[in-house]
């Protein structure tokens, strides 16, 4: 049932074995906030070979990848794992949400995901990391770039 691309990469998982018991819904933070969210819906449709339509619906960019529902599942199916799986696919496929190749382009920029903000003083003044005596750790540039090419994900983060 499971389509050979997404099969390819969780292997080592048996999301057949699912029974929807809703203790990874229990913990999920995205379906506290969205009704229709659910980790184990997602594992089924995905074993259903409902590929296509997971990725055409976006939901799999929900998931904040906080691993509740991964860690709660008493049968070991790992819905993190299979959303992390459906993710690559998209992406392989083109489809990677605008968020997420914002998120690379800045890895590529400032080897995080984001910029240092700094933070405000008492007296509302803006302190960065080095007005407080904190080291920026080095990132190799070239070494991330080179990283994100070798994935061969279609995301253009630039030169």
């Amino acid at each position: 049932m499971l389509g050979t691309e997404l099969k390819k990469l969780i292997s080592w998982i048996q999301p057949e074995v699912c029974f929807g018991c809703n203790k990874c819904v229990s913990g999920c933070p995205v379906a506290e906030i969205h009704n229709e969210y659910r980790p184990n819906r997602i594992v089924r449709l995905a074993y259903l070979g409902f590929v296509d339509e997971l990725i055409e619906s976006g939901v799999i960019w929900y998931c904040t990848q906080c691993l509740k529902c991964s860690e709660r599942c008493p049968m070991e199916v790992y819905p993190a794992s299979v959303i992390v799986a459906l993710r690559n696919i998209a992406s392989k496929r083109g489809m990677t949400h605008e968020a997420w190749v914002k998120m690379a382009k800045n890895v590529s920029i400032y080897g995080k995901i984001l910029p240092d903000m700094g933070v405000m003083s008492k007296d509302r003044k803006l302190l960065k990391r080095e007005d407080l005596g904190l080291v920026t750790p080095a990132i190799s540039r070239d070494l991330i770039r080179r990283l994100f090419k070798e994935s061969k994900l279609p995301i253009d983060i630039g030169e």
